[in-house]
């Protein structure tokens, strides 16, 4: 990308927790995998929609509600829809579909796993300050780090050039520096 290009966004909220639930005319079952409801219910001037994305095995499906906020890029109606409906196709621990985009749940796991580090930093914080001898309390884990070497595979990988895709990584880390654009660079070091 040069100096000039500007990145273009999607801003979508998904919401889970509501009391909208979606009926089959005629029918005792849940309304089908892939529903997705976009008028009559939804708001008259605001780009929303509803998505089951997933078969509801037992009890009522309830799909999730999408706010479009902003599409900077100009997808159609039916193509944003297919987006948020392919994203639920890609979750690592399902081979099904869920019923909300993968993102959402690695968002989660992430908000989980921090709100655990956080709970025992506010230990070790707490028994320190209670006249515990500090060398006897335990450390603060630490996160696992991607290393050069994982970067570099990553980086050799045909199937993810040239497409988007997430990655954390210790800027600190062996290996890695900062170039002026505030990018990640991989250095010969070990």
């Amino acid at each position: 990308m040069g100096q000039g290009d500007l990145l273009k966004c999607i801003v979508i909220i998904a919401q889970k927790n509501h009391h909208t639930k979606l009926f089959q005319a005629d029918s005792p079952d849940n309304i089908p995998p892939r529903t997705i409801v976009d008028s009559s219910i939804v708001h008259p001037r605001q780009y929303d929609f509803y998505m089951c994305a997933q078969a509801g095995p037992i009890g009522t499906s309830r799909p999730t509600h999408y706010h479009v906020l902003l599409d900077e890029i100009g997808f159609s109606t039916d193509n944003l829809q297919k987006l948020v409906l392919s994203l639920s196709y890609v979750h690592q621990r399902s081979t099904a579909t869920i019923f909300v985009v993968a993102a959402i749940c690695y968002a989660h796991l992430a908000a989980a796993q921090m709100g655990q580090f956080m709970k025992f930093k506010e230990f070790a914080d707490t028994s320190s300050g209670s006249g515990v001898n500090s060398s006897s309390s335990a450390a603060i884990p630490e996160l696992p780090l991607l290393h050069a070497d994982e970067l570099r595979d990553i980086e050799a990988t045909k199937a993810v050039k040239g497409k988007p895709f997430f990655l954390e990584v210790d800027i600190k880390g062996p290996g890695l520096k900062l170039d002026n654009m505030g990018k990640a660079i991989l250095t010969d070091q070990d």
